[in-house]
């Protein structure tokens, strides 16, 4: 008949009928459906955990306190010292925070270089260098500094002891960036939870506890020498912080740090400390909160430390 196509001899039609039945035998689709018929429910990809498997403990202990060296004390300079340092006709004021930070808090006046990339940038060869930082980063700051003072490429190198906090503090001009991520700026002599525990690492705090109990002051990040029982007299706490901070040798790395009991304690205890000028070494740092706020923040990293040691679930068969 005319228009149509001649059938396909026998043989080869055989063979392709084959052919197309094998590859629907071999078909993923096939074999799923041989395995997992309609009705029952899709396995799980993820084994359940096994009794045996074990959970790696992930240490969130107190950092040993380590002395500084006599190299490392060296490079410190208190804000009198910086300030004259940065003054000099080649002196210059380096803020060597990440740049996350430096653009949430732009210190007028510093140049931007991350600490990492001082020894790349050769504009600041040959000059007198105040190192500007984070505030509770002292040790990483300041083996840095020896470094570089090592190299002998530069005419000086100090760490501001204080960072970013005795900038502030000294009344220096600060630009807080208009895209905020939500979180507020902290006074210039208030710490965060973290601060405390960071700057404990690095010996930055003498803690003065306002109202704690024992178990409390034992739970702090600093060993026991460096914590005094304020008690819960306001007068008397605040008398006693008056002789305490007046004999803080000048070029120290450590300020007194109030851990009060609770917010309202720490309201009441800012109110009777007497007002201090701009820079004035005895100047207190308060921690934000209180001890609930580094209560809540510590067990928060506990939790994240034990969970961070769990092995991650393992797909069934492999």
């Amino acid at each position: 008949m005319l228009g149509l196509r001649p059938s396909m001899p026998p043989r080869r039609a055989t063979q392709g009928a084959a052919l197309l039945m094998a590859a629907a035998l071999l078909s993923p689709s096939h074999a799923i459906a041989q395995e997992n018929p309609a009705p029952q429910q899709a396995q799980q990809l993820t084994c359940p955990v096994r009794q045996d498997d074990p959970l790696q403990a992930v240490n969130f202990g107190e950092p040993a306190l380590v002395p500084y060296s006599q190299a490392e004390r060296a490079c410190w300079a208190d804000w009198p010292q910086a300030l004259a340092l940065a003054q000099e006709p080649n002196g210059l004021w380096v803020d060597v925070r990440d740049a996350g930070s430096a653009r949430r808090l732009a210190l007028r006046g510093a140049v931007n270089v991350a600490l990492a990339n001082l020894a790349d940038k050769a504009f600041l060869k040959k000059r007198s260098l105040v190192l500007v930082g984070a505030s509770v980063d002292l040790r990483t700051m300041t083996r840095r500094c020896v470094a570089l003072r090592q190299s002998g490429q530069y005419r000086d190198v100090h760490v501001l002891l204080g960072g970013v906090r005795s900038w502030r503090l000294a009344g220096q001009s600060i630009q807080p960036s208009t895209q905020s991520d939500g979180s507020a700026l902290l006074p210039a002599d208030e710490a965060s939870a973290r601060e405390l525990w960071l700057g404990a690492a690095d010996g930055l705090w003498k803690i003065a506890a306002l109202n704690l109990s024992q178990q409390q002051r034992q739970s702090l990040p600093v060993p026991p020498a460096q914590v005094l029982d304020l008690g819960a007299d306001m007068t008397q706490a605040v008398q006693e912080l008056e002789r305490q901070v007046a004999g803080q040798p000048l070029l120290a790395p450590s300020r007194w740090l109030v851990v009060a009991s609770d917010a309202t304690t720490l309201a009441q205890a800012k109110t009777l400390w007497p007002q201090k000028t701009p820079n004035d070494q005895n100047t207190l740092i308060w921690l934000t909160g209180g001890w609930p706020a580094y209560a809540a923040w510590l067990q928060q990293q506990k939790t994240l430390a034990a969970h961070a040691g769990r092995s991650l679930p393992r797909i069934c068969g492999l």
